[in-house]
C-alpha cells in the first residue's frame, strides 16, 4: 500500500500503524474509563438501593430509641417524685421524733425506779401477809 508517500523519513505504511496503535491505546483508555463509569454507577446504585431498604429499618431503631428515652424520662420523674415523697416522710418523722425524744428526755427516770422499788416492797410485804394468813 506504499503510493509513495512519505513523511518525517516515515512511509505511509509506518505512519498508519502507528496511528492504529495510537487508536488501539485510545480505545483501550475508553474502554477502561466506560468500565470505571459503569462500576460506578453500579456501586451509586446499590448504595440507593440499601439507603431506600435500610431507611424503614433505620428510621424504627430511631423511634424505638425515642420510646425508650421516653421510658427513661418517667422512670427519673418517678424517681424524682419517690425521692421528694421520702423526704417529706424524713422531715415530717423527724419532727415528731424530735418530739418524742424530748418527751423521753423529761421523764425522771430515778423518780420512776424508785416509785418501781417501793412497789416491789409495798407487793412483797403484801404478799408476805397473804402468806401468813390461814
Amino acid at each position: 500500500m506504499n503510493n509513495g508517500y512519505t513523511a518525517g523519513g516515515r512511509s505511509a505504511e509506518e505512519l498508519l500503524a502507528e496511528v492504529l496503535k495510537v487508536q488501539k491505546k485510545t480505545c483501550r483508555r475508553a474502554g477502561i474509563t466506560a468500565f470505571a463509569h459503569i462500576l460506578l454507577i453500579v456501586t451509586l446504585l446499590a448504595l440507593l438501593a440499601a439507603g431506600v431498604l435500610l431507611a424503614p429499618r433505620i428510621l424504627g431503631i430511631v423511634d424505638q430509641a425515642q420510646t425508650a428515652l421516653d421510658s427513661v424520662q418517667t422512670l427519673v420523674n418517678s424517681a424524682e417524685e419517690a425521692v421528694g415523697a421520702v423526704g417529706s416522710l424524713a422531715n415530717d418523722n423527724a419532727q415528731d421524733l424530735a418530739e418524742a425524744v424530748d418527751k423521753l428526755n423529761g421523764i425522771d427516770f430515778d423518780g420512776l425506779n424508785e416509785a418501781i422499788r417501793n412497789l416491789r416492797d409495798a407487793t412483797d410485804r403484801i404478799a408476805n401477809l397473804g402468806r401468813q394468813l390461814p
